[in-house]
C-alpha cells in the first residue's frame, strides 16, 4: 500500500485507486478523525519532573505527543529544562500550561534547529504557534484591541508593553508599581491623608500647612532658621538667648535689680546693684553707707596695694623694712588710694617708689612703734603717678 502523510499533522493520505487500500478506507478515515480530534481538543498531561530535556514523540498516521492541542508540563524542576516539539513539516498552534514547581525555567523549543524559543513561566499559560523551526507566542507586542471585558476573565500572558486606549476600570488588584505612573489625582487616585493634608500638597502654603497641623501654636506664616520676622512672638523659658540687638526691655522685664534701679530713685535701705561704666545720677542721692573693698598684707619687704580691686589697703604687723611700691592695676584719673601701716612693736623703715609724688606733704620714712600710719593718695594721669595728698600719724 503506497501512503503519504499530511504536511502538518501527518494525517494519512492513501493513493486513490490503489488496489491495497479497496478495503481500508474506512479504517484509515477512522483513524485520521480520532488524529484530528486530537489535533483540535486534545489536551496531553505530562510529568516532566527532574533537570532533563523532553522529546515530544511525533508519528505519521499514528497517535502521539506533539499533535495535541494543549500541554500540561507537571513535576518538580530541579534544573531548567526545554521541551522539543518535532522540525518541519510539523507545525500549528498549541496552549502550554506550566504547572511545575521548584525554581527552574522550562523553554519550548524545536527539535535540532537554533530558532526561536519561548520560556512559559510557572503557574502561566501561553498559546504558542509553531512553523516547523521557530516556536513563538500569538499575541506580543502593543496595541492588543478588546472591545469589553467581563470581570474573572482572563487575557492572558503577553511579553511586550500593552498600550490601553480610553477608560479601564482594573477594580482592586492585589498589587500594582507605579514607578512610572503619572496623571494620579490627589483627589480621587490616594486614600487616607489626614484633614488638610491634601489642599497643603496641591497649595503648600502656610495657611494650607498650618490647617494640615493638629499640634501647631500660633498663626501666621511658616518659620525658618535663618533670620526669620516674628510678630508678639512668646517664647517662654528658652535655655538661652542673646539680646545683644534687642531694645525696648523694661526695667521690670530684668530680674535682679534692686528697688532703687528698676525706679531710678534711692531711698533708706534700698540696695543698688553694681554698675560698670560712666553712669550718671541725676539729682541729688542719699545713701546711708558705702562698704569699700579693702587690701590687707601682714608684712613683706615689698608692699604692693592692689590699686583695681581696692581703695584702701592694710599692712597690719610689719616686722621689717619695707617698699611701697605702686598699686597694681590700670588705674584712671582721680582714683584714689588710702594705706594704712602699723608695725608689729618695732619701727620699721619705709621707702616710696618712684611712682609716688608728695604734694604739700612729706612721705614718712619710718613707722612710729605700735602706731597707725594713713597715707592717702590720688592717681595723676597727666603725670603717671600717685600724688600723696594727706600722711596723718596716729599721737
Amino acid at each position: 500500500m503506497s501512503t503519504s502523510y499530511s504536511a502538518l499533522y501527518s494525517f494519512a493520505e492513501p493513493t486513490p485507486g490503489d488496489p491495497a487500500v479497496a478495503n481500508a478506507w474506512g479504517t484509515i478515515l477512522n483513524t485520521n478523525f480520532t488524529l484530528i480530534d486530537s489535533a483540535i481538543g486534545g489536551t496531553l498531561s505530562l510529568s516532566v519532573a527532574g533537570n532533563s530535556n523532553v522529546t515530544l514523540t511525533a508519528n505519521s498516521g499514528a497517535a502521539d505527543q506533539a499533535r495535541n492541542a494543549a500541554f500540561i508540563f507537571t513535576g518538580a524542576l530541579t534544573g531548567d529544562i526545554t521541551v522539543f516539539w518535532p522540525v518541519s513539516p510539523r507545525g500549528g498552534v498549541f496552549s502550554v500550561y506550566n504547572n511545575t514547581s521548584g525554581a527552574h525555567t522550562l523553554t519550548c523549543a524545536v527539535t535540532g534547529t537554533p530558532g526561536t524559543t519561548v520560556a512559559v513561566p510557572q503557574g502561566g499559560t501561553l498559546t504558542l504557534v509553531s512553523d516547523g523551526t521557530n516556536i513563538r507566542q500569538t499575541l506580543t507586542g502593543t496595541g492588543l484591541g478588546i472591545a469589553t471585558g467581563t470581570s474573572g476573565h482572563v487575557l492572558g500572558y503577553l511579553d511586550g508593553n500593552l498600550t490601553f486606549s480610553g477608560s479601564n476600570a482594573y477594580g482592586t488588584p492585589a498589587s500594582i508599581t507605579l514607578t512610572n505612573a503619572t496623571g494620579l489625582p490627589l483627589a480621587t487616585g490616594i486614600t487616607g491623608f489626614g484633614t488638610g493634608v491634601e489642599a497643603f500638597l496641591a497649595t503648600p502654603t502656610s495657611a494650607n500647612l498650618a490647617a494640615a497641623l493638629t499640634d501647631e501654636t500660633g498663626t501666621g506664616a511658616n518659620v525658618f532658621a535663618n533670620s526669620p520676622t516674628l510678630v508678639t512672638p512668646a517664647l517662654g523659658t528658652p535655655a538661652s538667648g542673646v539680646l545683644t540687638n534687642c531694645t525696648g526691655l523694661p526695667n521690670a522685664a530684668v530680674v535682679g535689680l534692686g528697688t532703687a534701679a528698676l525706679d531710678n530713685t534711692g531711698t533708706s535701705g534700698a540696695t543698688i546693684p553694681l554698675l560698670n561704666g560712666a553712669n550718671t545720677w541725676s539729682g541729688i542721692q542719699t545713701m546711708d553707707k558705702i562698704v569699700p573693698a579693702i587690701g590687707t598684707t601682714t608684712t613683706n619687704t615689698t608692699i604692693t596695694p592692689t590699686g583695681d580691686s581696692t581703695p584702701q589697703y592694710n599692712t597690719t604687723a610689719l616686722h621689717t623694712a619695707a617698699t611701697i611700691a605702686v598699686p597694681s592695676g590700670t588705674p584712671t584719673d582721680g582714683q584714689p588710694m588710702i594705706l594704712r601701716i602699723i608695725d608689729d612693736g618695732t619701727a620699721r623703715g619705709l621707702t616710696w617708689a618712684s611712682g609716688y609724688a608728695a604734694i604739700g606733704v612729706t612721705l614718712p620714712t619710718t613707722t612710729v612703734i605700735n602706731k597707725y600710719l594713713y597715707v592717702g593718695c590720688k592717681y595723676n594721669a597727666q603725670s603717671s603717678k600717685w600724688d600723696v595728698l594727706a600722711v596723718g600719724q596716729q599721737a
